[in-house]
């Protein structure tokens, strides 16, 4: 869970996946789990005997020339449009930070797995220091993308039988980028312009630059790890009711990596993965009578690929590790990152998002805002732990964009927003090719303006052979 999502719950406000501290989703361990928001994830490095102390706030103008130049419009919606869908979804890797001094990261990891714990049972409130960018902090040099470009090249070298690295021009993407930030201007345009507003949207920034002809959009933080002094659960409800999977020692944060087409723009995103769903949990889809016949099983079986998929996932609780024995991991260097092959790919299908809410708030829940998160990282399953101050009673669990009562009606909902952000996209793609591979642009919000700035400094997002890497 987010701690974003906490500060929600602790406020109160409905809209708690949408919200949370000045610049960050609401407490999901600022990674975007459950309570209150997401990208928050407790620090296991943190010193037990001490209270915590995060580092002070960077400006959220750090860095930056001092005029825009210019503000960017807020999109308008003219006549009917076709509905914004995504298609040809692939998964191009994922990882979990290992707990070496190094920065290293295990590919391709897992997420924790779902107990089922027996209900009822109490669970503590989250405190401590947890992470709000676990990317940023941990990277080498602060290049939060660079562990994604690491663990897609690991996957495609481990896939492959020449060992080949990931072909990033040839992929041709037009974004490279994360959930969080895809939400966050999703926030912003639709937000209300009243500043009055509860909905009016948080300020936030994100570094943007040109590889190839690829955006590269950063999350940007004005810290990376926050004191949880919030009324939340979410992070301690994840550990109460997850195991750690085979050779992963602990849930240090499993990211994934996914592309899609999203009305015609190639999109490269990466998310947090709460949970996994074992095989043997999944509930089984109920048949109809007239559906039990000869015909349609001949049909169903004729329709079976017998060929070994590519993410297949055991049907008993923890999958093996590729490597879950050898101590120490053997591991590649990639650009100051350690690199360790471990874990047990999951199938997309299997994939959960977590998250906790009082009784009190369920009563006024929107279930699009959670649509959007799951639109955006492509998980059917989310778990809503339901608590009274803790002692967590129920798990709503229910599949957010198949086969569930008033998926298509959120859906439907969602898509004028949906829309918004696909010309706001087509906006910011246009400045920073304009500004061509040298320039250094950041999104800036404020007040509910977004406003384009340059960076004076020529610093990149990521090493310049991996940019190369990029140009065709």
């Amino acid at each position: 869970m987010h701690p974003a999502e906490a500060q929600a719950e602790y406020r109160g406000r409905g809209r708690a996946t949408w919200r949370g501290s000045r610049g960050q989703r609401p407490f999901r361990g600022l990674r975007g789990r459950g309570t209150a928001a997401r990208g928050f994830r407790a620090d296991p490095s943190a010193p037990r005997d001490a209270p915590p102390r995060a580092p002070p706030d960077k400006d959220l103008l750090d860095g930056l020339t001092p005029t825009p130049l210019r503000t960017v419009p807020r999109p308008a919606l003219v006549g009917q449009a076709k509905p914004v869908v995504v298609t040809d979804m692939k998964v191009l890797g994922s990882y979990n930070w290992g707990k070496a001094p190094e920065p290293t990261i295990v590919v391709p990891g897992s997420p924790p797995q779902w107990r089922n714990r027996p209900l009822p049972y109490q669970v503590e409130l989250d405190r401590g220091l947890a992470f709000v960018d676990e990317n940023a902090f941990r990277a080498p040099n602060r290049y939060a993308l660079l562990p994604l470009i690491a663990a897609v090249d690991k996957t495609c070298e481990i896939e492959s039988l020449a060992g080949d690295k990931f072909d990033w021009a040839g992929e041709h993407a037009d974004f490279l980028t994360t959930r969080n930030v895809l939400r966050r201007l999703l926030r912003w345009v639709d937000s209300p312009t009243d500043p009055g507003s509860e909905q009016f949207v948080d300020d936030f920034r994100i570094d943007t630059q040109l590889a190839g002809s690829t955006v590269l959009l950063n999350r940007w933080e004005k810290c990376d790890q926050q004191e949880m002094v919030w009324w939340s659960y979410g992070l301690n409800f994840e550990k109460a009711t997850t195991t750690p999977a085979s050779g992963i020692t602990e849930n240090t944060g499993h990211q994934r990596i996914i592309s899609y087409d999203l009305d015609g723009l190639r999109m490269v995103v990466r998310f947090e993965v709460d949970a996994y769903l074992p095989e043997n949990m999944k509930p089984k889809p109920k048949l109809e009578a007239e559906e039990l016949t000869f015909a349609n099983l001949a049909a169903r079986l004729a329709g079976i690929d017998l060929a070994t998929p590519k993410f297949q996932i055991p049907s008993h609780a923890s999958p093996p590790s590729s490597r879950a024995s050898a101590s120490p991991e053997p591991f590649t260097c990639y650009h100051g990152l350690r690199v360790v092959e471990a874990g047990t790919p999951i199938p997309q299908r299997n994939l959960v998002d977590l998250s906790t809410r009082s009784e009190r708030r369920m009563l006024d829940i929107d279930w699009s805002d959670f649509y959007i998160q799951h639109f955006l990282s492509q998980i059917d399953m989310h778990f809503v732990g339901v608590h009274e101050r803790g002692l967590f009673s129920r798990v709503v669990k229910r599949s957010v964009l198949e086969n569930d009562t008033g998926s298509e009606d959120l859906g439907a909902k969602i898509q004028p927003t949906l829309r918004k952000l696909r010309v706001a996209l087509d906006t910011i793609r246009d400045s920073v090719l304009e500004h061509g591979q040298r320039g250094r642009l950041s999104l800036v919000c404020r007040q509910g303006e977004l406003q384009v700035f340059e960076r004076p400094s020529m610093a990149s997002c990521l090493p310049q052979e991996i940019l190369d890497r990029f140009i065709e």
